[in-house]
């Protein structure tokens, strides 16, 4: 009987971890590529649409600042950007 409520909880824990840095990666990602489109519109002179954009990467930096999560998070995001100038 220990053993399957030990099995469960460590069941959950790992599904827990799975689904915290599945969302840290979904984040990095999405504020990675409001960056990306930020400096695009930029370039085009499209001054809205790059604030609009920024907006979006600094709502997510916020969301990880002064988190245990931040590290994480921002070697992601630093990942993709450098993955994504890559592939322009």
């Amino acid at each position: 009987m220990k053993n399957i409520i030990l099995t469960i909880l460590v069941v959950c824990a790992s599904l827990f971890l799975h689904a915290c840095s599945s969302t840290i990666e979904r984040d990095a990602r999405r504020a990675a590529e409001a960056n990306i489109l930020s400096m695009k519109h930029t370039e085009n002179y499209e001054m809205e649409d790059a604030e609009k954009a920024y907006k979006e990467v600094i709502a997510v930096l916020d969301k990880y600042k002064n988190t245990e999560d931040y590290k994480e998070f921002h070697t992601l995001y630093i990942r993709y950007i450098n993955e994504m100038q890559a592939s322009r």
